[in-house]
């Protein structure tokens, strides 16, 4: 939606439906996260929008994000199987997500 009611309204998004769509969503990550770890505290997820971010802009489309998931999800549990430490797994997914992003900008370039 972005940082503006207004001009997501002008655009034609049904905000209150986005709203309430992204609320649904985040209960359910939620239940999710105490069904897998059987507790709950309101730090629990602190870190895991990077990993979102790193999801959706590896993948770039609904399939894409798919294989994503699971690329960063792999990743993720290989460096953690490997000790790396959590700082580490920070700056491997941050140079991640600048190497996707510079292959698809050279990709767009050379399909034009």
């Amino acid at each position: 939606m972005g940082g503006d009611k207004k001009v997501a309204v002008t655009s034609g998004i049904d905000v209150d439906r986005v709203c309430g769509l992204s609320k649904l969503c985040c209960g359910a990550g939620g239940l999710v996260l105490v069904g897998r770890t059987d507790s709950a505290h309101a730090l629990m997820a602190e870190g895991i929008e990077f990993q979102t971010i790193a999801t959706v802009v590896t993948g770039s489309s609904v399939f894409g994000t798919l294989i994503g998931a699971i690329l960063i999800g792999v990743l993720n549990n290989g460096l953690h199987v490997l000790n790396v430490r959590p700082f580490w797994q920070g700056v491997v997914n941050g140079l991640l997500i600048i190497v996707v992003v510079v292959f698809d900008q050279w990709r767009r370039r050379l399909g034009e």
